[in-house]
């Protein structure tokens, strides 16, 4: 329960989050006497309580963005404030407004608009000569993301800060390293905008009511040849048009003269990542030859680049194989696009596998590679499960049978459906002559799920879980 009494004159957008635990609200007026300004005057006073019920717990889940967007609460903006009896000012402004301030301010819109020349030279130098505009922009996205180390989040330059220090000081904050490419692209003639917004571990913002300090990032968004691309320099390894899983929190704003609303969801990102695993006898007869060739999604990519900072790729195959089934030796391996960043990283490896010689082999045909275990284990969820992106993941085997061995037990076929259209899964293994065929694909088809759909989602994974746990039995020839 919560109860509040204003008194009249001042006034207040209320706004309520996780509104269906609100039982009742109580709205009451009652006069008061109270001293205001140079006497004492009767005044309205409106008082309202709010009473929440059955609130469940709030507790830490797994794909949850930020707990704070859950919890059952009532908001106050002021947005009027007496300045006299009788009379009141408004104290709330809209979003043109603040949009006005930040495009006079000299840590955010007067910076990108009066680039000295050392930065226009340097877009020049970028962008090329007899280049395109995509061409153009690109090549300026890449010097600029190439050049910096980002120092941490932000919506603003520091103080004492122009573009030229920062830029040659090779660090900067998010906002700074923004502000330098829109700066850059414009001075190139690019249409350009820069957009504000709340990373996902901020919380959402409300798109009615501005409130500066709920935001933390500064992106831009760029149009060229009529085609809309979003751009964050600050982030290493981040390909042209590319942003970080963080940045899709709803709504986030352009900051211009005719400020507007932009929608960066999660449902809007799509993750590939594709499998090929090719598995032969080996020359001796003996042992099995496995080559391994994953491509990779574009964020399990980012991830990677920044685990190689830190890690060895001797180090990093080896983490990768140790699970293998009946592994014997890791003979080679390799990693594709690792210094262009416009495409997804390419994983190979090849090594040897000994399945032993015994009167059966129990071979995992995922090769240790599926679901490991269920991450929704809660019996019941009271929010969504929000995940980062809509995933599309493929794994394809080609084996052949083990010489001197034939089969014995092979798993069945199958196809699982979420919620009609939320997602799949489909398991299809056939045989041909001697080579065992398997492929998967495992897609969800959405981003968010809601908590009334946690239950089916959850058993989804199961049912994932427990097929995945299949295995192919060779039976020694007689």
């Amino acid at each position: 329960m919560y109860s509040v009494q204003v008194p009249d004159g001042f006034n207040y957008s209320i706004e309520f989050q996780n509104k269906k635990y609100l039982f009742s609200t109580i709205a009451k007026t009652f006069v008061r006497t109270l001293y205001a300004w140079t006497n004492f005057e009767n005044t309205t006073i409106h008082d309202v309580t709010w009473t929440y019920e059955n609130i469940p717990p709030m507790r830490e889940e797994v794909y949850t963005s930020t707990i704070k967007n859950f919890i059952g609460c009532v908001r106050f903006q002021p947005s009027a404030i007496p300045t006299q009896p009788g009379t009141s000012k408004a104290v709330w402004n809209e979003w043109p407004w603040y949009a006005k301030i930040l495009l006079q301010s000299y840590d955010f819109g007067k910076a990108m608009d009066d680039p000295s020349t050392m930065i226009k030279s340097q877009a020049r130098s970028f962008s090329g000569d007899d280049n395109t505009d995509l061409q153009k922009a690109k090549g300026i996205y890449a010097g600029v993301r190439d050049h910096f180390k980002v120092s941490g989040r932000g919506l603003y330059m520091r103080d004492g800060q122009n573009l030229s220090t920062i830029y040659n000081a090779g660090t900067g904050n998010v906002a700074e390293i923004n502000i330098i490419l829109i700066a850059m692209l414009r001075s190139q003639k690019i249409k350009v905008d820069p957009v504000i917004l709340a990373t996902r571990d901020k919380g959402l913002t409300n798109q009615q009511y501005p409130i500066l300090k709920n935001y933390n990032y500064l992106i831009c968004k760029a149009v060229i040849n009529g085609r809309e691309y979003f751009l964050d320099a600050s982030s290493p390894y981040m390909a042209f048009g590319k942003l970080p899983s963080a940045c899709y929190n709803g709504h986030a704003r352009a900051i211009t003269k005719e400020t507007y609303p932009v929608y960066l969801a999660p449902d809007s990102v799509k993750e590939s990542r594709h499998v090929v695993a090719n598995i032969y006898n080996a020359p001796n007869a003996k042992n099995l030859n496995l080559e391994w060739t994953e491509h990779m999604g574009f964020y399990e990519s980012f991830d990677l680049h920044d685990d190689l900072n830190n890690k060895k790729q001797e180090t990093l195959f080896k983490s990768m194989t140790e699970s293998t089934p009946f592994k014997k030796s890791l003979d080679s391996f390799s990693i594709g696009n690792l210094k262009n960043m416009e495409e997804p990283l390419i994983l190979y490896y090849k090594m040897s596998l000994d399945p032993g010689h015994g009167e059966r082999i129990y071979f995992d045909p995922m090769l240790k590679n599926g679901l490991s275990e269920n991450p929704f284990k809660a019996a019941t969820r009271s929010y969504p499960v929000q995940f980062s992106y809509v995933l599309n993941s493929t794994y394809e085997l080609t084996m052949e049978i083990p010489a001197g061995y034939e089969i014995e037990e092979l798993p069945k076929s199958q196809k699982m459906i979420l919620n009609e259209t939320d997602g799949s899964y489909e398991y299809r293994v056939q045989v041909i002559s001697n080579t065992i065929t398997l492929k998967t694909s495992f897609i969800l088809s959405k981003a968010i799920y809601e908590s009334e759909d946690y239950n089916s989602l959850r058993d989804f994974y199961a049912a994932i879980i427990k097929k995945q746990g299949d295995i192919i039995v060779f039976k020694k020839k007689s």
